[in-house]
């Protein structure tokens, strides 16, 4: 449940992205046909610049007009390749934050000790039924040597106390989770919970830098 507020957060900001590419999508496609149409202007400013008496200085002119739209053009061009590589990167930043976010650490941290118990549920279970075939086999022998033998008991399950029946000879031993094991584990997982959270923190922090609006310019002294 801590991950729907990061999904939902997650699509309140793609969205707005989305709508700013698309944005500047139709943008680019109107400098391209603008670009198109400057140069269209220029070849008819060019053939009727040949039917003049100043051919020359009509000729400098339609190019300066030209040139003079093109600047514009390529600036108006670059200024939304830069909007669209801030916002890519803000994404990509925004992406990294919510895989290391503390949520996610502990769902990982939950499903690994989920995992975890399922094998050794299974390992379990494998132990019980060695035991039982061990016991099967133990009583087959000694009815063919014509006497009874009392069956090995079956190993526990993991609903049990906790205790282990140690079985006879031949059967497996249900394996035990070390204690050393499970305390590197926990402060594996303390440590990455901590540097997460202090993570997150100095994400907020640039993130309020960045929100500060920026110092007023001192007016020119008059000359």
């Amino acid at each position: 449940m801590k991950l729907l507020p990061l999904l939902l957060l997650a699509l309140a900001f793609t969205a707005p992205s989305r709508a700013a590419e698309e944005d500047a999508s139709r943008e680019r496609e109107q400098i391209r046909a603008a670009r198109a149409t400057v140069q269209s202007q220029y070849a008819a400013e060019e053939q009727a610049c040949h039917r003049r008496f100043a051919v020359n200085d009509c000729l400098d002119k339609a190019k300066k007009v030209r040139n003079d739209a093109l600047a514009d053009l390529r600036r108006q061009e670059l200024a939304l390749n830069e909007a669209s590589r801030r916002r890519k990167t803000e994404e990509r930043r925004r992406e990294i934050d919510e895989r290391s976010s503390p949520e996610r650490l502990e769902a990982a941290e939950r499903r690994r000790q989920e995992a975890l118990a399922a094998q050794r549920e299974q390992a379990a279970q494998k132990a019980e039924q060695a035991a039982r075939r061990a016991s099967d086999a133990a009583e087959r022998a000694a009815k063919a040597a014509g006497r009874e033998v009392k069956p090995v008991p079956a190993a526990p399950g993991p609903a049990a106390s906790g205790r282990a029946v140690e079985p006879r000879a031949g059967a497996l031993r249900t394996p035990q989770p070390q204690g050393g094991e499970a305390a590197r584990n926990r402060a594996e997982y303390e440590a990455r919970i901590k540097d997460a959270q202090d993570r997150k923190a100095r994400i907020l922090q640039r993130k309020a830098e960045r929100a500060k609006p920026p110092a007023s310019s001192l007016p020119t002294p008059a000359s």
